[in-house]
């Protein structure tokens, strides 16, 4: 608070007053022109935000036609899902696909094993050694106990099992040299060329009792001659036959 004044006259306190007066009108208009200054840099700042925001509108405006009639609605979609907005650049950025799976993907089990192993326990476990010894953990492999089998296997009826033919293997049991091969396939019968060394004979065929033995024990043989007439008869009808 100011302290009470003392004046010893009348004008000496008319004078005081009016030169505070005037220093108090001087921060008036001093202040009054810096509210205008103030107001005019406001409205020029605000005709330039103005300015851009249209800019900015026809921009979107023409960007967004050419997405609505240019792009598919599948692509649009993956950019949007790839958008992501940085808050310390204040821009919008569109990730990669590797980065957007990395978000995305599940967190998987950790290869390297909880206990430490030896390199002699790894060398075993890689060669199928399966003594608890050497694994990780200490379990014991043991074979799955399967159950008894209760089914049987379908047989058509129409299909007879044991009358079925062996279809002959394609391969040979034994091996065969290059030079037998090529003795089989140009007909060699000697069984050193074989694969089983099974010896080849001819067929015992028996006697033919055909047309051949019909001439040579009917026709050519010397009969009755009461019975002559009905052979050559039989013997010209055997010949058209």
């Amino acid at each position: 608070m100011q302290l009470e004044e003392h004046y010893n006259s009348l004008q000496e306190e008319i004078e005081k007053k009016t030169i505070k007066l005037e220093k108090m009108v001087k921060k008036i208009q001093t202040t009054k022109s810096e509210i205008h200054d103030l107001q005019e840099e406001f409205r020029n700042e605000r005709e330039e935000l103005m300015e851009a925001i249209r800019e900015i509108s026809k921009e979107i405006l023409l960007k967004q036609t050419i997405i609505d009639n240019f792009i598919t609605k599948e692509e649009v979609y993956k950019v949007q899902q790839r958008s992501i907005f940085n808050e310390e650049t204040e821009e919008w950025e569109i990730i990669s696909y590797a980065e957007m799976n990395q978000q995305n993907k599940l967190a998987r089990p950790k290869s390297e094993f909880r206990l430490p192993m030896s390199l002699l326990a790894k060398e075993q476990v890689a060669n199928g050694n399966k003594n608890p010894r050497f694994r990780h953990e200490n379990i014991l492999v043991v074979p799955l106990d399967m159950p008894e089998r209760m089914t049987r296997d379908y047989i058509r009826k129409n299909m007879n099992q044991q009358n079925k033919l062996a279809r002959p293997k394609s391969e040979f049991r034994l091996p065969m040299s290059l030079l037998a091969k090529e003795q089989v396939a140009n007909g060699n019968k000697n069984p050193r060329f074989r694969h089983e060394n099974i010896l080849v004979v001819p067929l015992d065929m028996p006697e033919r009792m055909t047309r051949d033995y019909i001439r040579k024990n009917v026709i050519e043989k010397p009969i009755n001659k009461k019975k002559s007439e009905d052979l050559t008869i039989s013997a010209s009808a055997y010949q058209k036959f």
